[in-house]
């Protein structure tokens, strides 16, 4: 090998690469020297750093979860040290983040979204709970929600406001079945009614992550709708604080208008088909993501006016119209605009009619309820109207309001 003869001869080892080669191999091997005490690991450190953003992306962009042994110790200090690398990019993924934790129990979830700082907290209760004497799994974290969420649900993101560089919104959470009294004495489920778990929490940014922090206490709140009625919490619930409130009054109507918005990610995963039980389905995806965006912003608005007048002034209405639009807040706005019945428009506009005609005599109340698309990117800073112009028509006469913020009715 040393002739060079056969250096270049295809299919030969690399020792077959001439003499003056296999000359400075010796050279080095003569040369050697050993690395430096601790070199190894800092070589372990670097092929770790290196290798976990390879497992964070085998499943949608989460975290490594370690196993859900009872005592696999190992592999929930490489969760946790996950959690610190795949750090929430988005605030939408932060709140994610959050939310799934709640859903899951998961503290190593809340660890992605939690400020560094109360990452040895959150170790020490997972540890604890997996070492105790009731030996649950590692990744255990009590989030403090009085019930048990419906996984199908997911949660829903209330009112998402800019605030101080960050966001605060209303986190709400379908139950199964609320513990109003505590987890001892849970009530049984009433299937013409729902509870609803809320919170407050706010979402900032910290050096190179965003960071979720819980406001509040969970409140629990009942609803007379279900999960049934076809997702109707995408587009408000009465029940549920406003994200504003605005009022007006006039000679005759007392008129307030409630509004909300509700900021979701894609978590839908279509089941397979030709399941007999659900066929065509969709489940909630549990999966943390920590670089998500919104995929879809919606706004919903309850209307009310109210005749403050005498029976005698409301028997003389006839047919009561009304049309509505939001305003900028350069006072522009949509056109207003009146149809058959009642309807709304993409715009926001939406109409209505109420009469004295018929058996059923009007009682003085208009109401009118709906949604639609927020326009543009979801992910953007969400502004909301600067109030509404509503102009009624009742015995011939038409007059318009402008309905402004009530003092404490903005989130």
């Amino acid at each position: 090998m040393a002739d060079d003869r056969y250096a270049r001869a295809p299919g030969t080892s690399s020792m077959a690469n001439g003499g003056r080669n296999i000359r400075a191999r010796i050279q080095a091997i003569a040369r050697f020297r050993r690395y430096p005490a601790g070199m190894a690991l800092v070589s372990v450190c670097i092929a770790a750093v290196l290798a976990l953003p390879a497992l964070f992306g085998t499943r949608a962009g989460g975290v490594v979860l370690g196993s859900r042994r009872w005592d696999d110790a190992l592999d929930f200090q490489t969760a946790m040290a996950s959690a610190r690398v795949a750090r929430c990019t988005t605030a939408a993924a932060a709140l994610d983040a959050y939310g799934k934790a709640v859903l899951e129990q998961n503290g190593i979830y809340r660890a992605l979204c939690a400020p560094l700082e109360e990452h040895p907290a959150l170790a020490a209760e997972m540890e604890a709970a997996a070492t105790g004497p009731d030996h649950w799994v590692y990744t255990r974290w009590e989030s403090g929600l009085p019930g048990y969420p419906d996984s199908r649900a997911g949660y829903f993101l209330y009112n998402l406001t800019p605030d101080s560089g960050g966001y605060r919104a209303l986190m709400v959470f379908p139950l199964q079945w609320a513990y109003p009294d505590g987890p001892d004495h849970p009530p049984a489920p009433d299937p013409d009614c729902l509870w609803l778990a809320s919170r407050p929490v706010r979402a900032e940014r910290r050096e190179d992550r965003w960071v979720v922090l819980p406001q509040e206490a969970f409140t629990l709140t009942e609803t007379s709708r279900s999960l049934d009625d076809g997702g109707w919490l995408v587009w408000g619930d009465a029940s549920l604080p406003a994200a504003a409130t605005y009022a007006a009054e006039t000679e005759q109507f007392r008129l307030e208008l409630r509004y909300q918005t509700v900021h979701v990610l894609d978590n839908a995963i279509q089941s397979q088909t030709g399941l007999s039980w659900h066929p065509g389905a969709s489940a909630f995806d549990t999966a943390v993501k920590p670089y998500a965006r919104f995929a879809r912003a919606y706004a919903s608005y309850s209307f009310t006016a109210v005749f403050t007048g005498n029976e005698d002034q409301r028997a003389a209405l006839g047919e009561v119209r009304y049309a509505a639009v939001p305003l900028s807040a350069d006072g522009s706005h949509p056109a207003l605009k009146y149809g058959a019945g009642s309807g709304s428009s993409s715009t926001g506009a939406f109409w209505g009619s109420s009469s004295n005609s018929g058996p059923s005599p009007w009682d003085g109340t208009l109401s009118d309820g709906g949604g639609t698309y927020l326009g543009g990117d979801p992910n953007d800073t969400p502004v909301w109207p600067a109030g509404y112009l509503v102009e009624l028509t009742a015995g011939g006469t038409s007059r318009q309001a402008t309905l402004l913020p009530v003092e404490g009715g903005a989130a």
